[in-house]
């Protein structure tokens, strides 16, 4: 199943993790004491869903997790097992960005990981690439290039997807493959042009093997759709106005934020019945445009906005780190 229209939370890793692991609507910008900023003390986090119904979880990645207290904040929100760029199988092998190993490196570990995850659970099992991040070096061919990193990315990928199929994995598993936000690079002309507003906020999602045909959906998805959608997968009670990312489900009619990373005073807001730019001024915050938005409405989502400002900012005050 392929997803049209999913927007991203922000403009960061840090933004998308957030979004889809802490199922935020609209994630903080980045501020340097407080990174992660208003999910530090969640409870109702993916892995913490996840294992109130039995689930052990683990976090992959080739990055170093110290990075933004990365790892921190993973362990925080609710995951068993934490594994980086010091993993001891990766001793010798030369590293890119963020002290990282390539991509196709981490997943060999992945399905290495398979076999030693405990056998009485089900797992859940979280693999942060990093290859394709700047500065778009192709680590096999050490090619200066976007297009031939993403290529690479696309066969490795793949390859991880044979890896699983010739395990079994998709007998019962599934495998969500989605970005966490757009390359941190300037919108192309020809990108403004065909996606408009969305040029800064729309990334791929795929389902294999989940739930219902493979189809194409076009309903508009958010990242913290995610969440509560895998945790009402394996059982967990979750609001009923929750929207979700499973073919054929009833989705809530509600806007979708995107924190921009060009201006980081500005949320675009996408809406079923219209769509604008937000710039956040504290109280004095306003539609510095919009699109089929009258003023009631417009106000409406300043007073969403400022809702969820406010509770990430107690739920930050509250939270002793």
């Amino acid at each position: 199943t392929y997803y049209s229209d999913l927007i991203a939370a922000g403009y960061t890793t840090n933004l998308g993790l957030m979004s889809i692991l802490a199922g935020q609507s609209l994630t903080m910008s980045i501020i340097p004491r407080r990174v992660f900023s208003g999910t530090w003390g969640l409870s109702d986090t993916l892995p913490k869903g996840l294992k109130r119904h039995g689930y052990h979880s683990a976090f992959l990645t080739s990055g170093d997790l110290a990075f933004t207290r990365k790892g921190s904040w993973l362990a925080d929100i609710g995951f068993d097992y934490l594994e980086g760029h010091d993993y001891p199988g990766y001793q010798g092998v030369k590293r890119f960005h963020f002290r990282s190993v390539p991509d196709h490196l981490l997943y060999q570990r992945s399905l290495e990981y398979l076999d030693e995850a405990p056998k009485d659970k089900p797992l859940f099992l979280t693999i942060e690439s990093v290859s394709t991040h700047q500065p778009f070096m192709h680590p096999q061919t050490r090619e200066r290039d976007i297009e031939a990193v993403f290529r690479y990315m696309d066969d490795t990928v793949f390859e991880y997807y044979e890896g699983l199929a010739q395990r079994g994995f998709f007998e019962h598993g599934i495998l969500l493959i989605v970005s966490d936000h757009r390359s941190m690079t300037p919108i192309f002309p020809e990108e403004q042009a065909a996606l408009g507003r969305k040029a800064a906020s729309l990334v791929p999602m795929i389902l294999i093997n989940g739930p219902g045909p493979g189809v194409r959906i076009d309903a508009p998805v958010h990242q913290a759709d995610i969440a509560p959608s895998l945790m009402a997968l394996a059982g967990e009670s979750v609001c009923p106005g929750e929207a979700s990312i499973w073919p054929g489900a009833p989705r809530a009619e509600r806007c979708r934020y995107h924190v921009r990373g060009d201006q980081r005073d500005l949320v675009d807001v996408f809406c079923n019945d219209g769509e604008g730019t937000v710039t956040l001024a504290g109280d004095e915050s306003r539609f510095v445009n919009s699109e089929q938005l009258n003023e009631s409405r417009q106000l409406q989502i300043l007073d969403d906005i400022a809702r969820i400002r406010l509770l990430a900012q107690q739920q930050d005050d509250a939270f002793t780190e």
